[in-house]
């Protein structure tokens, strides 16, 4: 038996929350660098203080971690680099290795296999520095050799390391700076034919590559089970959704996407965002809301609230909508400067541009688009609109009558963070404007909310609760006497 010089070391090292001095950037929400207490320097992606995303952390110790994190712990792809000249590479699940792992020790060789839980754990492969390998398993002496064997008579299974040995062309495995997996083959050390890649928030790429992309047909499945398979240009989806465009009705239609997301992979979880879309929806469907038809609405909650989703709903309901028709979108959740949160997002990847959404509404020919987001930071959203039996007709009327645009409706400014309330159960913005829309915001006693009343209330109100901490802003270029509810005689 021959046995390896591989040296192991604990790679469950902690981090101490708090940190005492904010180097640079910005070390709450972005990108920022700073020192903990014990002297450890993070420098990459934080999400309300934590470490999340992607990051860099050198412990006091001299240790270098550099891969993804999730809640001020490693997980995901990662490499941890020691003190001692090791190296860790493979799948970090809190804060422990786990699953395929690579070892490089300090003589030039390295081992792959499998482990549990932060040892190393079964069979693996130990390949020296001299072309030969050993196959053998873990035991209480450490990793014991059983085979002896030369790279000329690798196994059949064997896929070169790219990180190490730059891939020309055939089969390889490559990590990508962000901590993604990608195995299969290669043309001048791209990704080139059929590959699948691993990323590190659990969704799985399979199918064709060209240019280091995605470019052909292919299949992308979510960490939820969701998949989405298609034609593929440049990394991004273009099959066309297929939606049957209806005969326009007589006067205005109203198609709504509404979005819902409390349980966050990535971030701590709201209380009522997921309520507070329901609510939306209930009103829609409301003759106070509307009376607005099942099938033009998109309703996604939770752990259908991802960017993909959204971004195919919108296009769905956009590309439904007619010249006299309105189109509304609804967003509550977590928000960043300059977009929305979606549930799969860590904060880096899979997220929602307010700019993409703006594009988008762009090339919609409806008549009014209105957006309406309760999430910090929102910067781009709008209002709902309502009718009822009788006062459904005049709605609809003044619907038509007034003048065109896109608004958005934001929870609060720019800079501001936008508030849930346990005494109302729901986000203070969302709440009120429900609300408003419900007659508390009809001051001019017609019956008819239009959206500078509703714009008045909501901010009246949320000022008031939140103590002037939470300010909604209206903008856009919509006619501001355009109706989005009627009130019941």
């Amino acid at each position: 038996m021959l046995r390896t010089g591989l040296l192991l070391i604990s790679v469950c090292i902690s981090i101490q929350v708090g940190f005492t001095q904010c180097l640079s950037g910005n070390c709450y929400n972005g990108i920022g660098k700073f020192r903990f207490q014990n002297g450890a320097i993070y420098e990459g992606h934080m999400i309300y203080g934590r470490l999340s995303g992607t990051g860099t952390l050198t412990y006091s110790n001299g240790d270098i971690y550099t891969g993804n994190w999730k809640l001020n712990k490693r997980e995901g792809e990662g490499i941890l680099r020691t003190k001692d000249g090791l190296s860790y590479q493979g799948i970090f699940y809190n804060n422990q290795l786990n699953g395929k792992i690579k070892v490089e020790d300090t003589h030039g060789g390295y081992f792959e296999g499998d482990w549990v839980n932060g040892q190393p754990m079964g069979e693996g492969r130990y390949f020296s520095s001299d072309g030969k390998f050993q196959s053998g398993e873990w035991s209480e002496n450490g990793f014991v050799g059983t085979l002896l064997l030369t790279t000329k008579n690798e196994p059949s299974d064997y896929i070169p390391d790219c990180n190490i040995v730059p891939c020309g062309s055939g089969k390889g495995r490559l990590i990508f700076d962000d901590g993604s997996a990608y195995t299969g083959f290669f043309s001048n050390g791209y990704p080139e034919g059929e590959g699948e890649c691993k990323f590190v928030n659990g969704d799985l790429y399979n199918g064709d590559w060209s240019n280091g992309k995605p470019n052909g047909r292919g299949k992308y499945t979510y960490a939820n089970g969701i998949s989405l398979s298609g034609e593929w240009k440049e990394g991004k989806y273009i099959d066309v959704p297929k939606v049957t465009k209806k005969s326009y009705a007589e006067g205005a239609n109203i198609y709504a996407l509404i979005v819902g997301a409390s349980r966050y992979e990535f971030f701590e979880s709201l209380k009522y965002t997921d309520d507070d879309a329901y609510k939306v929806y209930a009103f829609l469907r409301s003759p106070e809301g509307g009376a607005v038809p099942d099938d033009h609405i998109r309703l996604l909650i939770d752990e259908s609230a991802i960017a993909e989703n959204i971004y195919k709903s919108l296009d769905d309901i956009t590309a439904m909508a007619g010249p006299e028709d309105e189109v509304l979108v609804y967003l509550a959740g977590h928000g960043l400067q300059g977009f929305y949160v979606p549930t799969n997002s860590d904060g880096y990847s899979n997220k929602v541009e307010y700019e993409d959404i703006k594009n988008r509404l762009k090339s919609c020919q409806a008549h009014q688009k209105l957006v309406i987001a309760d999430a910090c930071y929102s910067g781009s959203l709008l209002a709902a609109k309502t009718p009822m039996f009788e006062s459904v007709d005049l709605f609809y009327k003044k619907l038509t009558a007034s003048g065109g645009g896109t608004a958005f409706l934001l929870s609060s400014k720019s800079e501001e963070y936008s508030l849930e309330s346990q005494g109302l159960r729901q986000g203070i913005f969302s709440y009120y404007l429900i609300q408003g829309l419900k007659g508390e915001a009809d001051t001019s006693g017609d019956r008819i909310v239009t959206l500078d009343e509703l714009y008045t209330y909501v901010y009246a109100q949320v000022r008031k609760y939140s103590g002037n901490q939470q300010s909604p802003v209206l903008a856009g270029d919509i006619d501001r006497s355009m109706p989005l509810a009627s009130i019941r005689g």
